[in-house]
């Protein structure tokens, strides 16, 4: 059992992300008024910034008044009682009051009246998936109120996307053309060229050509 809880430490100890292992406190009537942490790794420490002597034995609410709201408890409860993991992505959280919003994945099993949590800090993630978004919807403006055709072809030629000036320029709508194969609207006397200019465009080669 000793070389199996050393086992067992190594292994948290050795984690790139915050681990602690939470229990439930109960009052007199059994109810779940509170959690405290048993245990917490190192990166978990030097993420709320306290010592494994200060963490251990603190209540949730002492940390962060937040951590302590009824619903939070409630919520570690009912994981807890069922039994069920709990899956958590993207929750705005300020782990350290005054340090800002981060965004958590959490992950927590429960194990007889505790629990095992992971947290994964996907502030970056989330900041990069925000800026993605807008530089899409970006590209969408410009894109949709361009007066040229701007279009979106797969590698197999299929149009999965094009600007609404296709109607003004060829008479189409979008909608006629989304999901038709480029070479079906080309004559025939000009298909071996697009052909030969849409193999190198998969090669990643710009083209331009009339």
């Amino acid at each position: 059992a000793r070389a199996e809880r050393a086992t067992l430490r190594a292994v948290i100890d050795s984690m790139l992300d915050p681990h602690a292992l939470i229990r439930l406190i109960r009052d007199g009537s059994g109810q779940a008024v509170d959690v405290a942490f048993v245990d917490v790794n190192p990166v978990g420490c030097r993420w709320l910034v306290r010592s494994r002597d200060e963490l251990v034995g603190t209540r949730l609410c002492d940390l962060n008044p937040g951590f302590g709201e009824p619903e939070v408890v409630a919520s570690v409860a009912l994981a807890i009682e069922s039994g069920e993991a709990v899956v958590i992505d993207d929750l705005p959280l300020e782990v350290v009051p005054g340090a800002g919003i981060r965004y958590l994945d959490i992950r927590g099993v429960p194990i007889d009246d505790m629990m095992s949590v992971t947290v994964h800090d996907s502030t970056e993630r989330h900041a990069t998936a925000a800026a993605l978004a807008e530089s899409n919807r970006l590209y969408s403006v410009l894109a949709e109120h361009a007066s040229d055709v701007v279009s979106l072809v797969r590698p197999d030629g299929v149009v999965e996307w094009i600007s609404p000036s296709i109607r003004m320029m060829m008479g189409w709508t979008p909608a006629d053309l989304i999901g038709t194969a480029i070479t079906d609207l080309v004559h025939p006397e000009d298909l071996e060229q697009v052909q030969e200019r849409h193999a190198l465009l998969r090669q990643g080669l710009p083209q331009h050509f009339e």
